[in-house]
């Protein structure tokens, strides 16, 4: 199970592209900001799936690695855990890891399965935030 929740939440320097320091745009609330965030990870999940069917399970891998650093964790991942709860953030996290585990096997069917899964629940955490209409304040 750690290692799922490690291999979701990826490991320090293992993507080239550089991360913002702060998140860009998080600090002012705008109508279904947190439902469009959800659209963002699912078009690179979506994007990971389609190098898994190209044969490329690393690449998809490593895809789904970068959809959680890059399009997660600045300002989802944070807001989940700060508005939702750790347990609701973990239970996510747990989810990215289990998308990138079947991916890295080359398990396709059981990758969008984790996947459908994992988008289920970050819809219904997006539509939370944006009912609270939270943004993040630190």
């Amino acid at each position: 199970m750690w290692t799922l929740l490690w291999l979701g939440c990826g490991t320090p320097g293992s993507v080239d592209a550089e991360v913002p320091a702060e998140p860009l745009a998080a600090a002012v609330y705008s109508q279904g900001m947190w439902g469009e965030r959800v659209l963002t990870v699912v078009a690179g999940l979506d994007e990971a799936q389609g190098r898994l069917a190209q044969g490329d399970a690393d690449a998809a891998a490593a895809l789904c690695e970068a959809v959680y650093t890059h399009s997660f964790e600045p300002e989802l991942e944070r807001l989940i855990r700060s508005r939702l709860g750790r347990q609701a953030a973990v239970g996510t996290e747990y989810g990215f890891g289990l998308v990138r585990a079947a991916l890295a096997a080359g398990q396709a069917e059981q990758a969008r399965a984790e996947q459908d899964r994992l988008v289920g629940r970050l819809t219904a955490q997006a539509n939370e935030l944006d009912g609270l209409q939270a943004v993040l304040t630190d």
